[in-house]
């Protein structure tokens, strides 16, 4: 079985296509040896990305601190895998690249819920403490990682470093669990704050907060139509939650989960580009490949203002469902939003519907099935 690499993107999605070759090839008695070579697999790649880095230069206590952090969870990792590949192989009919499927959208999803979930109010804070930290995102690459947690931690005052390693370490103990209180998508992002704020640097208008730093406002402002990766991305959000905790309207405990959703890792960070190859299953053309290499189902409700307002459509509302994700899909939620609103915008105005819409816009369900 090829190791599939879930920190290295282009990598994930090859050796994605070679199980699925390899799934049509394995005899009737194979599939328990197989499972377990997945278990083995995905516990390797999960366990370099909680690993310490031995060139780190974090002081030893916190590293040490980390490694036993992990050390726990590691110990509780493939008990909680193999029960994953267990659900997806007892589903009727289930294909092997289905259970690889499965267990790898599970993963990316914990991944994501890992960093999108708050322990405490004592951590929130001391993760607010490294918000004017310049240093901090030097060596982001990936939020989903040891090395990420570490840079946040060294940033964290003295004072408040043990509420911060305990929250990590909660995190930790929380992966595959329940999740019960998973915060809604705020109805203001930060990556919107961030546009507005972009606009008016532009435009040589002030923005509240701390100036954007020269390095950031080089990139970012040279390249307003790409989406930021890595430790810019970071940089970014560091500076947009900045920019919104210093309006007068801030609820900084708002702000802390837009922050966290949009640095949260994404599904493309983690697995890579889909290649059109590795689609599953029949749709329309304008179906997103992720979504549909992810068998991401359900439907979009999409807003459209009256036309006057000037306000762009937006999701309203989402209902989805994704292959292995049982609940919380947050790593995969917004993957269908770019193209319903796209589809939403094309649906001709019912004649029953003419007089009232200029006055109060338009709602429309865009449903999402793959054959």
């Amino acid at each position: 079985m090829s190791r599939t690499p879930l920190r290295h993107g282009a990598l994930a999605c090859l050796a994605f296509l070679t199980f699925m070759a390899h799934a049509g090839t394995l005899e009737a008695g194979a599939s328990a040896s197989w499972d377990a070579r997945l278990v083995s697999s995905r516990f390797d790649e999960l366990a370099m990305r909680l690993a310490v880095p031995k060139d780190t230069d974090v002081d030893a206590d916190l590293g040490a601190d980390m490694a036993r952090a992990a050390s726990d969870f590691l110990a509780r990792l493939r008990p909680l895998l193999e029960s994953w590949v267990a659900a997806a192989r007892a589903r009727p009919g289930a294909t092997d690249g289905e259970v690889v499927r499965s267990v790898d959208n599970r993963i990316v999803n914990e991944l994501a819920l890992w960093r999108l979930l708050s322990p405490g109010s004592e951590y929130d804070a001391a993760m607010l403490a490294t918000l004017h930290v310049p240093a901090v995102c030097r060596r982001i690459q990936d939020e989903a990682t040891m090395v990420a947690v570490l840079e946040r931690l060294r940033a964290v005052p003295m004072q408040q470093r043990a509420a911060a390693v305990d929250g990590e370490r909660r995190l930790l103990q929380g992966w595959g669990g329940p999740h019960p209180s998973v915060p809604p998508r705020p109805d203001v992002t930060l990556e919107t704050i961030e546009a507005e704020a972009i606009e008016r640097l532009a435009a040589a208008e002030p923005v509240a907060g701390d100036p954007m730093p020269p390095a950031l406002a080089n990139t970012v402002l040279a390249n307003v139509r790409e989406v930021p990766v890595g430790s810019v991305r970071c940089a970014l959000h560091q500076w947009g939650l900045g920019v919104a905790l210093a309006r007068p309207d801030a609820v900084p405990a708002t702000l802390l989960v837009a922050w966290r959703y949009a640095k949260m890792p994404r599904v493309a960070d983690i697995l890579g580009e889909p290649a059109m190859s590795a689609k599953s299953g029949a749709s329309s053309d304008d179906y997103p490949p992720m979504a549909q290499m992810r068998v991401v189902t359900g439907d979009v409700t999409v807003r459209i203002p009256a036309g006057e307002s000037g306000r762009p459509a937006e999701v309203a509302s989402r209902a989805i469902e994704v292959q292995g994700v049982d609940a919380h899909p947050v790593a995969f939620e917004t993957l269908l939003d770019e193209a319903s609103i796209g589809r939403a915008l094309k649906q001709p105005l019912p004649p029953s519907e003419a007089a009232s819409a200029p006055k109060e816009g338009r709602t429309i369900i865009i449903r999402w099935r793959l054959e």
